[in-house]
């Protein structure tokens, strides 16, 4: 292998690692991020949470019931309810399939992607802004 072929070939696997975190960071900012929506969407109500399962390695898992504003039952998931919420009465935002009670259990996972991204892009720039002044061009803005 010359030199060239060596130089495409790591540019390749750069790419390929960047395409695979690329995708990476954005299934897990939309899987992270369902339980903010169901919060932004949904109707205020109040809930019951009947119980909590621990299901190891995933995220605690809650469950309850609550009545939506047009009189209809409804019981679901309840995400960012723990333990201490067992039996409580808790403030959530619902609709008929799902509640979320706003608490720093759900917002945690969206801001630690948002950190990951920003510390990922900003390496990125600083990593292109280096090989540019050794290159001894100009940054760009």
């Amino acid at each position: 292998m010359n030199l060239n072929q060596l130089r495409n070939r790591g540019d390749l696997q750069k790419k390929s690692t960047f395409a695979f975190l690329g995708v990476g960071i954005v299934v897990g900012c939309v899987y992270l991020s369902q339980p903010l929506w169901w919060y932004a969407t949904g109707t205020s109500t109040k809930a019951v949470v009947e119980r909590c399962v621990d299901p190891g390695r995933q995220p605690l898992s809650c469950t309850g019931r609550w009545t939506l504003p047009n009189g209809r039952e409804a019981r679901g998931k309840v995400a960012g309810a723990g333990n201490g919420d067992v039996g409580r009465t808790v403030q959530v935002r619902a609709s008929t399939s799902h509640a979320a009670k706003l608490t720093l259990r759900l917002i945690s996972g969206p801001l630690i992607m948002l950190l990951v991204i920003t510390v990922l892009a900003y390496t990125s720039y600083r990593q292109r802004t280096r090989a540019r002044a050794e290159r001894g061009q100009a940054p760009s803005s």
